[in-house]
């Protein structure tokens, strides 16, 4: 695998296959944003959840708090699924929140009763997306979502505390310091 860098190991490499623990994701992204002074770091999920997500949903205020109150979540239940339901099952929502894990797509009073849209803006634009609330067969967009935003806040709190150094865009521009 000649595009890692000599600096990390994987315990569970076995030829020909390429899975990573998060845990060893984490440390990789670490080690890359520590050790290099540019680097371009892509990934692929949703950054967010529609505008107004997180006031709606996570009862708080800006995108950076949002992604703290599900990473404290994702922390706490182990689990991007267990995560959502959570979400789903708060006091608030009266057990049926914003997350849909059936194939039910046309469940669209949760949406309307709080306000809260279904795709984000880009979302509105592609006939094929699937919104990150979508949880059932065939979409995985919203699990790789929500354990990707909880990775993002982990590397965001390793900025805080001055241990590397990035910027998150397109999330909230170039200069965004989250």
């Amino acid at each position: 695998m000649r595009f890692l860098p000599k600096f990390i190991t994987r315990s569970n490499a076995r030829r020909g296959v390429r899975a990573w623990t998060r845990a060893e994701c984490r440390k990789y992204l670490v080690q890359a944003l520590q050790a290099r002074p540019r680097c371009l770091i892509a990934m692929d999920f949703g950054f967010g959840y529609p505008w107004g997500s997180d006031g709606m949903i996570f009862d708080c205020d800006g995108w950076a708090e949002m992604l703290r109150a599900l990473s404290r979540f994702y922390i706490e239940e182990g689990t991007a699924r267990a995560t959502a339901r959570r979400v789903n099952l708060s006091d608030r929502f009266e057990g049926h929140g914003p997350y849909r894990f059936d194939d039910n797509r046309i469940d669209f009073r949760f949406y309307l009763d709080n306000e809260t849209p279904y795709y984000r803006l880009v979302e509105r634009a592609i006939p094929q997306a699937i919104t990150q609330w979508y949880l059932a067969a065939g979409g995985t967009v919203g699990f790789s979502s929500i354990t990707g935003m909880a990775a993002l806040h982990y590397l965001m709190e390793m900025r805080r505390k001055g241990e590397i150094d990035f910027q998150v865009w397109p999330s909230r521009g170039p200069d965004a310091r989250g």
